[in-house]
């Protein structure tokens, strides 16, 4: 029979391996989202970069 202290530290180790899981989620979740906005900053920086060169081509050589 499990004495009450075993029990004790039995849930007590199961809630530190949670909170290990849990926060290992927490950060793989916190770093695809970094990972994320920074390939759309750069895919936006793009896009902004063709739309001003477009610009630039139509007052270059404007449509007749």
């Amino acid at each position: 029979m499990a004495t009450r202290g075993s029990v004790l530290l039995d849930v007590v180790a199961a809630m530190a391996i949670a909170l290990a899981g849990l926060t290992l989620v927490l950060g793989t979740i916190s770093t695809l989202g970094r990972v994320t906005m920074r390939q759309a900053e750069r895919v936006h920086a793009i896009i902004e970069q063709r739309n001003a060169d477009a610009k630039d081509r139509a007052v270059a050589f404007p449509a007749r």
